[in-house]
């Protein structure tokens, strides 16, 4: 939507300050802009008539790059809507709300928190079929969720509240299958001890036809031999390459869960000269097919891949990765829910209320219970498939229809086709969620579940926009937008500080 602009300020092209001034960073004023460096609205060049110390002087020139820019449409830039805590589970919203003032966080925070953390519980055995006529059109339970806050914003302690019970579980495995992993490691030494023996025997009576069977008999044993694995439902900073090798070890799934930006510019080529690395990020979102042959490692076949992502990081790394053309260009930005809330920093009260036991208890023991019944399945080499009733169903093919309408040429979704499409399956996926954290062992997808997940669509396409969508939003749009409103066309760095 565009208004039509009022007369443009004078000096409008040309704004310079005239106060004397401390040097400031440049990321300390426009750092926390949601666009791409290279859409740079506002440059900073620097007059150096002054001597080399407090009192240079600084010009803040608005480029010829803003024109494109309705002057008039700054109040608009602001995409987001609240959260509709109203319209979500009742358990979850309750979680929701404690942890928010407990923490004294923005509500978004435990909410993407708590999606991210659903979907590892998953372990990614289990599956949403959306269409009833297509049994063959299958959606995985991973969702890629991102949570842009500042520091100081209490971030790792509201990651922390939320991943605890699937870290508890987790220990929980571990701990049961301490005695399978130490006895399955005793019966390969023994195995690899064996076909040492026999192969010197064999060699020393070449000849010998029994000696040469009993060698072949150990070499089948080892090479059929598959080790009991330490299970492991979270890794953090991680590098793409050792991450296929880690999923595979746990039966095709595991979960990215960082208050780090580290894992992200891993992804993104930190270690690799830059080059990305995404084809196991791309196939874990979608449930693919994961082959990986390297030379002088063993081969790594993944059927069904699952991963899970939560991060909760600075949105210096939003930037960072809006910047990384290939995982723009592939797709990989648009399998991310995302939100950048305001911060509460400056109302925070001092002492938050505690977390009632009823809401704490219904995340805990939900969380445990549904990696409890997955990991009955990677036991048993399974995957579970929620069907969409007919009233659920309705539902779904309602709000598809109407968005898909939005997402042709003159369409006001047609920018962000690419994530509105995977969008329209992580639809299901949280509704799934969403049956799964009252029943782990539900086989349907109710009404119920599908209108909370659909209620999320405005609040996390507003919130995509804002982060991921044009270059003035967030912090540079309220520069922007106070500069409209300034009675002169002088204004000072330290006006914009403010």
């Amino acid at each position: 939507m565009c208004v039509n602009p009022p007369e443009k300020p004078k000096g409008y092209n040309e704004i310079k300050s005239s106060e004397q001034h401390l040097s400031a960073d440049h990321d300390s004023v426009w750092g926390s802009d949601n666009g791409d460096s290279s859409s740079q609205s506002v440059t900073e060049p620097f007059s150096h008539s002054q001597p080399d110390n407090d009192s240079s002087s600084r010009v803040v020139t608005v480029t010829s790059a803003a024109e494109k820019y309705e002057w008039g449409s700054m109040e608009l830039s602001d995409t987001r809507v609240p959260l509709p805590l109203d319209q979500l589970p009742k358990g979850i919203a309750a979680f929701i709300r404690a942890a928010s003032e407990s923490l004294q966080v923005p509500p978004d925070l435990p909410f993407l928190s708590i999606l991210g953390v659903l979907s590892a519980a998953t372990r990614g055995r289990f599956l949403v079929q959306p269409k009833a006529h297509d049994p063959s059109y299958l959606e995985s339970c991973a969702i890629y969720a991102a949570v842009f806050l500042d520091p100081g914003e209490r971030k790792s302690p509201t990651l922390e509240l939320v991943a605890r019970p699937l870290l508890d579980a987790e220990n929980d495995l571990i701990q049961d299958s301490r005695l399978a992993v130490r006895q399955s490691e005793e019966l390969h030494i023994q195995l690899n001890a064996r076909v040492k023996h026999c192969r010197d025997k064999s060699v020393k009576d070449p000849g010998n036809v029994d000696l040469q069977a009993e060698y072949d008999e150990a070499q089948a044993e080892l090479f059929g031999f598959v080790p009991v694995i330490t299970p492991l439902l979270v890794v953090g900073d991680v590098t793409p390459e050792q991450l296929p090798v880690i999923m595979s070890d746990q039966g095709g799934s595991v979960a990215l869960i960082s208050d780090e930006g580290g894992t992200l510019k891993n992804l993104a080529g930190r270690y690799n000269n830059g080059n990305s690395n995404l084809d196991v990020v791309n196939q874990g979102f979608s449930g693919g097919q994961v082959r990986v042959h390297r030379v002088g490692r063993d081969p790594v076949l993944i059927k069904h891949a699952h991963l899970a992502v939560v991060l909760t990081v600075q949105p210096d790394v939003a930037r960072e990765i809006r910047a990384n053309s290939e995982m723009k260009g592939r797709g990989t930005l648009d399998r991310f829910l995302v939100a950048q809330p305001d911060s509460f920093m400056g109302q925070r009260a001092f002492n938050g209320a505690l977390i009632p036991d009823p809401a704490r208890n219904y995340w805990y023991s939900g969380i445990k219970s549904l990696v409890a019944a997955s990991s009955e399945l990677v036991n048993a080499g399974q995957h579970r498939t929620l069907v969409l009733t007919p009233d659920s169903l309705a539902l779904y093919e309602k709000w598809w229809i109407s968005t898909e309408a939005r997402l042709g040429e003159s369409g006001d979704l047609a920018k962000f086709k690419g994530w509105v499409s995977k969008c329209s399956g992580s639809m299901p996926r949280i509704a799934g969620l969403f049956a799964l954290i009252e029943n782990p062992h539900a086989a349907q997808v109710e009404a119920d579940h599908m209108r909370s997940a659909l209620s999320l669509w405005e609040y996390l396409l507003g919130q995509f926009q804002f982060v991921f969508g044009s270059p003035v939003t967030g912090s540079t749009a309220k520069v922007l937008a106070v500069v409209k409103e300034l009675p002169d066309s002088v204004f000072t760095v330290r006006e914009v500080h403010r």
